[in-house]
């Protein structure tokens, strides 16, 4: 290996932080998800949240009371996050005390491909085992080939429920039983 090939491959192993995320993550966390959302729609990512409605979502997602939160630190911040909460809080799932919610799992397009999606996802999975819960439910998006691969790859199997999304079309779910 050259110089230059050693010193390459040294910058490409960036060191990140997973922990649990705060109030003041919110703007970043605002960032990633309007990034990742116009990576996977084929648009340029913005480098500052301009869709001030789902930056409003993502803050009221983290307000519930029962709302958890890990963020990857990167050199540069925020790189990914992955927030839940209790299924009693989640509309859209029948309330189970033994059933956690998983919100939103999302990685900046600049760190995909660096295992931060799946290693947030543990995190998240070795808290909610220890709580005691025995199972985590999610929804994505039907054409969401990166992250369904993840959660099939992570031994989330699909269930049949489906649902329509204002913001993002047709949803299918998955569970995980811990």
């Amino acid at each position: 290996m050259t110089e230059i090939e050693h010193a390459s491959e040294e910058l490409l192993r960036i060191h990140f932080v997973i922990r649990p995320g705060t109030a003041e993550d919110i703007g970043a966390m605002a960032l990633v998800l309007e990034r990742a959302n116009a990576e996977r729609d084929g648009l340029l990512p913005p480098l500052e949240v301009t869709d001030l409605e789902r930056a409003s979502e993502v803050k009221e997602r983290a307000a519930k009371p029962s709302a958890w939160i890990y963020v990857a630190d990167g050199p540069d911040g925020v790189a990914a996050f992955v927030l839940g909460h209790a299924s009693s809080e989640e509309e859209t799932l029948v309330s189970d005390d033994n059933v956690e919610y998983l919100s939103l799992l999302m990685t900046d397009p600049t760190h995909w491909g660096r295992g931060l999606g799946r290693s947030l996802l543990f995190e998240a999975e070795a808290n909610i085992r220890a709580a005691g819960k025995k199972q985590v439910v999610l929804w994505t998006q039907l054409g969401n080939g990166r992250a369904r691969r993840l959660y099939e790859r992570s031994g989330y199997r699909l269930t049949d429920q489906t649902r329509v999304s204002v913001h993002q079309g047709q949803l299918v779910q998955y569970q995980l039983d811990l």
